[in-house]
């Protein structure tokens, strides 16, 4: 069965940015980021930071929930670190 990426990219971005601090919703940011001149969205992820802990649960519940594995696990795991998720505090 196909994988819904854009809706598990979604839902584990939106889990992060909610438990994130301070919490916000990630449509709102989608929705108030601004554009550039060529298009593209910039979204002010720096203002908020997640436990590295935190981060850890969230994304394996995502990985259990959609039975992520092998390549596509590696790719979800770089999508979501190397994309605008909210920044991760050692603790």
């Amino acid at each position: 069965m196909k994988k819904d990426w854009d809706k598990i990219i979604n839902e584990t971005y939106t889990k992060l940015f909610k438990a994130s601090t301070p919490s916000v919703s990630f449509t709102k940011l989608v929705k108030e980021a601004k554009v550039d001149k060529e298009g593209k969205k910039h979204i002010p992820y720096h203002k908020y930071k997640i436990t590295s802990t935190t981060e850890s649960k969230i994304m394996g519940n995502i990985i259990k929930k959609y039975k992520i594995k092998g390549q596509d696990l590696e790719a979800f795991k770089f999508t979501i670190f190397l994309g605008c998720g909210p920044v991760t505090k050692k603790i």
